[in-house]
């Protein structure tokens, strides 16, 4: 872990008011000691912090790709003192030894940036004035062996499962294959061999998904931080599948049955007609296998810095799909994307 300069006060400045100007502002939803108290903010910008960016060097070849820059921000909402004492301490540093932020000229912001490896899970918490407190601007949170909360984030690329447990990731995964392309004998082919391209780092990546083009990774992601609020749906609705295939076929773990089980089920589900569905607890199968596509499809194709897509497949077979009449790709990705998967130069994540 790295200590960097404190970012420019206007880069500060824009990041805050980027998140304030989607707070609602009412009588009913105002901010109580230091807490922000509107659910409409909760569930939109507050998962922005800590900032969470990528370092490039154009100076130095691959320099930075490693690494992510993260800025924590306090803000002394109740300014309370002309100069108050914060400090920052976490997993990503030894546990304890504090860092200081600094105050942001004479604004109420206090702010400080670190350098953290990609593809990690981070606790942390401010001491502010000697109090220890959790990070108000940012709803993650871990309680750990201990049964002490803590404030969490997680860097890009990251593969450590943070909200869905293992067997629910297995369900998962058995149901977003039958949603994507690559369940086809011609689709799983080209990703296995498009795999064993890559170098070894990324398909150790894979491996340890052990999943075709790591959706199943970033619905595990988004939940974690920007879909948050869709959680419970997916706890919810991953429970009663696991026991309505249980009751179908109890002789064989449900992520381990046969293709047409899932597709039986899909196909039921997506027509809202699910005779052993559980509608008291969730009323509407169909809104869930919706859900669950968007974020498929999402986790499938995006950047792969979000977790899924992993060494850019998701891209690579679009590319070998759309093709003109002379053999040249409609779905040139590379031109698009930043060292090292793509040729970009300007733009860089």
């Amino acid at each position: 872990m790295k200590i960097k300069d404190m970012k420019t006060p206007q880069w500060i400045y824009n990041r805050c008011s980027k998140y304030l100007a989607r707070h609602v502002f009412n009588d009913a939803h105002i901010y109580t000691d230091g807490q922000i108290s509107s659910t409409a903010t909760n569930i939109t910008e507050s998962w922005r912090f800590p900032i969470v960016e990528c370092i490039f060097d154009d100076t130095k070849e691959n320099k930075g790709y490693d690494i992510n820059e993260v800025t924590f921000i306090w803000c002394d909402y109740s300014k309370a003192s002309d100069n108050l004492m914060v400090e920052l301490f976490g997993t990503f540093n030894k546990l304890y030894e504090p860092i200081l932020l600094q105050r942001v000229e004479q604004s109420m912001y206090y702010a400080a940036t670190i350098e953290v490896p990609k593809g990690e899970v981070h606790y942390y918490k401010f001491r502010v004035n000697g109090q220890i407190l959790l990070d108000p601007i940012n709803p993650q949170r871990h309680i750990d062996s201990g049964n002490e909360e803590w404030s969490r984030f997680f860097t890009e690329n990251c593969n450590i499962p943070i909200t869905l447990e293992k067997w629910e990731r297995d369900l998962l995964d058995r149901i977003c294959n039958h949603i994507l392309p690559f369940r086809t004998e011609d689709g799983q082919r080209f990703i296995k061999n498009y795999y064993q391209l890559l170098d070894s780092d990324e398909r150790r990546a894979v491996a340890k998904l052990d999943e075709s083009v790591g959706a199943v990774n970033y619905i595990d992601k988004v939940l974690g931080r920007e879909e948050s609020h869709f959680l419970g749906n997916y706890k919810t609705c991953l429970a009663i599948i696991d026991r309505i295939l249980r009751n179908r076929n109890s002789f064989v773990e449900p992520s381990e049955q046969e293709a047409e089980a899932f597709k039986t089920l899909y196909d039921q589900m997506m027509n809202n007609n699910v005779s052993d569905w559980e509608f008291q607890n969730y009323g509407n199968p169909r809104h869930f296998i919706e859900l669950l596509r968007r974020h498929t499809f999402t986790g499938a194709f995006c950047h792969p810095k979000y977790g899924g897509n992993i060494g850019a497949a998701g891209w690579e077979y679009l590319s070998e799909r759309f093709k003109d009449e002379e053999g040249n790709t409609l779905f040139n990705w590379k031109a698009a994307i930043e060292k090292p998967l793509g040729i970009e130069q300007e733009y860089h994540a």
